[in-house]
């Protein structure tokens, strides 16, 4: 294609489904880096200490390490994982579960992109808009329901995370719906 030429306009007629991701797409990469990152290693080990019984805290702590057996040894092990970026599926549900109460609390708002609201809307009035981030499900659930621009969660149509496999691999979006 010459300079000249520009290029063609991106059409979705034969798009039944739309899929996005959060970091870099909907939101911005520093939203996540510079406000929950730091958010869960603040409320982190208060959460641990809290919901140390609760099952759903259990599991994941098992996934993150198998042999971690207090509060206190969950919390460095999660700390460490975020500081790292780790994509451990128990640190991404447990990062959900903290993220979900500061939500809940109005302690955070999720961040999204300015144009994001608009092709949210406009998207979902003929085809669905799916979600596929290596945060939690609920995770996902939470930022869209409590953005600085309000609940866009109602144009969205199903939630995809790492339990679909990973982002990086094709196979992974075979098994996605495709309606």
């Amino acid at each position: 294609m010459s300079k000249d030429t520009a290029a063609p306009a991106i059409t979705f007629e034969k798009c039944t489904v739309i899929v996005l991701d959060v970091a870099g797409t909907t939101s911005s990469n520093s939203f996540i880096k510079d406000t929950l990152s730091p958010y869960v290693t603040k409320q982190g080990e208060e959460f641990l200490k809290e919901k140390w019984e609760d099952e759903t805290v259990k599991a994941a702590v098992k996934q993150l390490k198998d042999d971690i057996s207090d509060a206190e040894g969950a919390f460095k092990l999660l700390k460490e994982l975020t500081e790292k970026e780790d994509s451990n599926e128990g640190l991404k549900t447990l990062q959900g579960l903290i993220c979900k109460k500061g939500y809940e609390s109005g302690d955070l708002k999720g961040h999204v992109f300015a144009d994001v609201p608009a092709a949210l809307e406009s998207w979902s009035k003929a085809r669905k808009v799916a979600i596929y981030s290596t945060g939690s499900v609920e995770s996902q659930k939470q930022l869209f329901s409590h953005t600085e621009e309000g609940d866009l969660s109602k144009h969205i149509s199903k939630y995809f995370d790492q339990s679909t496999g990973s982002k990086t691999e094709s196979s992974s979006y075979e098994k996605l719906p495709r309606n």
